[in-house]
């Protein structure tokens, strides 16, 4: 019937956080408290940054909330999580909550290793084994994701990356990722200014041979262009898919209770579209003008 996204009157209501969980308190010692943790039903999941995965719910149209984002939660998210020490291991089936629903089934691991403040190294793997989308039924992804502070006499430097490969046979070989620089000043610095750069890469179609447009999956947002890149573009115009885009990026806290952000983000496309026809050899120009 349509995905009901022009319907200006919203009428449609949906289930959000309503999940059931276990953890194990103090039942393993010798792996931390609560370092097993077991939950199933309507709930939000996130790997990493939310590079790939945050936003399991849809919205607008019939549903309402397009800007505010009130959704998030997939419509079933089975988790299985493991917290030890430095150690985070997840075992994950996932059901996104859509307008229109596209049967998607996701399973996949995720695993994260923290080295103190200093670093953090993660990666997954995700299969979309069932979806009525003909270019993600079947989609193997997979994300190697890091973030450090190099320098302990800077501790405000950080890099931070991430690279995710996707492959589907014919239907989708594509790349994405990031990689990211920043300085936070801290608090013994007045207005506490934060300056970041960051270049974030997601592949476009060729055209020719295999699918080569990434597919974005289940992104989501933390702050301003983290990963609505644009509040305009990002929102409205363009998904993580087919663009190179450069973001600049100051932060300053002129009060406690003020924050003032300025951005500068310079976007590309990857692969343009080959909308004019290409222009005939010179010996058929020449023949055409005589």
């Amino acid at each position: 019937a349509g995905s009901n996204f022009d319907d200006r009157r919203p009428y449609a209501f949906t289930l959000e956080d309503a999940y059931v969980g276990w953890s194990s308190g103090d039942l393993f010692p010798s792996l931390g408290k609560d370092a097993i943790d077991l939950s199933i039903g309507s709930q939000p999941y996130q790997a990493g940054s939310g590079f790939l995965f945050q936003d399991g719910g849809n919205d607008g149209g019939k549903r309402g909330g397009f800007w505010l984002g009130l959704r998030r939660a997939f419509r079933m998210a089975a988790i299985a999580r493991l917290k030890t020490g430095p150690l985070l291991v997840e075992a994950m089936y996932l059901t996104p909550n859509e307008i229109d629903a596209t049967g998607t089934k996701v399973g996949g691991v995720n695993a994260e290793y923290s080295f103190g403040e200093r670093a953090t190294l993660g990666g997954g793997y995700w299969n979309i084994f069932a979806s009525d989308d003909e270019r993600r039924d079947g989609l193997n992804v997979f994300d190697l994701r890091g973030e450090v502070h190099p320098l302990a006499s800077l501790p405000g430097l950080g890099f931070d990356g991430e690279i995710v490969k996707e492959l589907n046979g014919s239907k989708n070989n594509s790349w994405g990722g990031y990689v990211g620089v920043s300085y936070d000043f801290g608090k013994d610095v007045r207005f506490e200014p934060f300056v970041s750069y960051r270049y974030v890469s997601f592949q476009g179609d060729s055209g020719v041979g295999d699918n080569r447009a990434f597919d974005p999956l289940f992104y989501g947002f933390n702050d301003w262009n983290e990963w609505y890149l644009g509040e305009i573009v990002g929102e409205y115009v363009a998904t993580n898919r087919n663009l190179d885009v450069h973001v600049l990026r100051l932060r300053a806290n002129p009060i406690d209770s003020v924050t003032t952000q300025l951005f500068y983000l310079y976007f590309h496309l990857d692969n343009f579209p080959n909308t004019i026809a290409p222009r005939p050899p010179t010996s058929e120009r020449v023949a055409l003008i005589g």
